[in-house]
């Protein structure tokens, strides 16, 4: 697909409100956009996450009142107008259900994996970054047979801690492991499936894809842009879809991308579960392992 001619065609009105939501216990920002084109409409979300994302309010802003060239447009911004930009060429089908991840987070994971179990989740992603080794390998060996494991350690842990424990495992217990290693040279010792997350948005990070336990990338649109910036790593390996706290357009937009470029492996939009959002314009529930929709009100 050509994402290129979506921004050379595009000649409409944009229009935006900024609105808070709740997001990790703050109230922060999040931008919904429309694009308006003959009698058709284009929706997007840019909901950029301190402390991971790279833009700030005012460049939010001073973007959307006059648009840039697109190589120039912060990551979040830049998802945010392709996803719209899809929608008003009518590449983004009608919603559908879909596979997603519980995600596990914080000091009671273990009531997190029950509940998930309850609700009908087959995967989840858990986050043991905060927890000691030792913790963490008690938390695997009473989970890794009751939910299919995405382990991510946010690259928290010292490398020999690392290769250390997960050396105790099987390549079969988990899904992966995102990000293991504070030093990604590290990635070529470390014995399971990994994926890359934050290493995939740093230079020269080409190289760690070749490495045999390598499965796959995990892509975060609000992070990393649209699939323009992203979609030839398709022909490398498997992506992975995943959320950043996104209020339920975003969500919404990422879940109906995953379908346009056919991905098969349950999204990481666990995230939702940790967003409150007053008046959203559509509504999302996470039930029986799957993204629902209720009724779009954009």
């Amino acid at each position: 697909m050509d994402f290129s001619s979506l921004w050379r065609g595009f000649s409409g009105e944009v229009r935006y409100t900024k609105h808070l939501i709740q997001r990790l216990g703050q109230s922060l920002p999040i931008w919904r956009l429309s694009l308006h084109s003959e009698g058709r409409m284009g929706y997007g979300e840019a909901s950029p996450l301190p402390g991971w994302s790279c833009e700030t309010e005012e460049e939010i802003e001073s973007h959307l009142r006059q648009i840039p060239h697109p190589d120039r447009l912060p990551p979040s911004l830049h998802f945010a107008i392709e996803s719209a930009l899809l929608e008003l060429g009518g590449l983004l089908s009608p919603f559908q259900p879909v596979a997603v991840a519980a995600f596990l987070q914080g000091e009671k994971i273990d009531h997190l994996a029950e509940q998930a179990v309850a609700e009908g989740f087959s995967t989840a992603k858990v986050k043991l970054g905060h927890l000691s080794p030792q913790d963490a390998e008690a938390f695997l060996l009473r989970w890794k047979d009751r939910l299919r494991l995405r382990i991510d350690l946010n690259r928290r842990w010292k490398d020999n801690e690392v290769l250390s424990l997960f050396s105790r495992f099987q390549p079969d217990d988990f899904a992966y492991v995102e990000e293991p290693c504070q030093d990604p040279e590290q990635l070529r010792h470390f014995p399971l499936p990994f994926v890359l997350d934050e290493t995939a948005r740093e230079p020269d990070s080409q190289r760690y894809l070749t490495i045999p336990h390598c499965v796959g990338i995990v892509i975060k649109p609000t992070l990393s842009g649209g699939p323009s910036r992203w979609h030839h790593l398709l022909q490398k390996k498997p992506i992975i879809l995943g959320g950043s706290y996104e209020g339920a357009l975003g969500s919404y937009q990422i879940a109906r991308l995953a379908r346009l470029l056919k991905l098969s492996l349950p999204l990481g939009l666990g995230t939702l579960s940790y967003v409150e959002e007053q008046n959203p314009p559509l509504s999302l529930s996470l039930a029986q392992g799957f993204l629902y929709s209720a009724m779009s009100r954009c």
